[in-house]
């Protein structure tokens, strides 16, 4: 796996983002709204999302890393995440 690790980027333990050249297709909406998703693969989303916010907090002056609705909403608007 090439993903940035977390202490590559200054996150916690367990996050990872991918590279500028790996794709994020996997989680366009298109490619992971299936029924046979796993437990695992929608952790592993929900970790994307935190280690989003994290890169995040010096811009957004945030305090919290829990993901909000916003937080799903803004990138559901991109295309990405799980259906409703």
């Amino acid at each position: 796996m090439n993903s940035i690790l977390a202490t590559e980027k200054g996150l916690p333990p367990g996050l990872w983002l991918p590279r500028a050249e790996e794709p994020t297709e996997k989680y366009l909406r298109e490619n992971f709204s299936r029924s046979d998703l796993t437990d695992e693969d929608v952790l592993d989303y929900g970790m994307f999302v935190v280690a989003l916010i994290v890169l995040d907090k010096n811009c957004s002056g945030r305090i919290s890393t829990a993901p909000s609705t916003d937080d799903f909403n803004d990138l559901s608007g991109q295309g990405y995440g799980i259906s409703y």
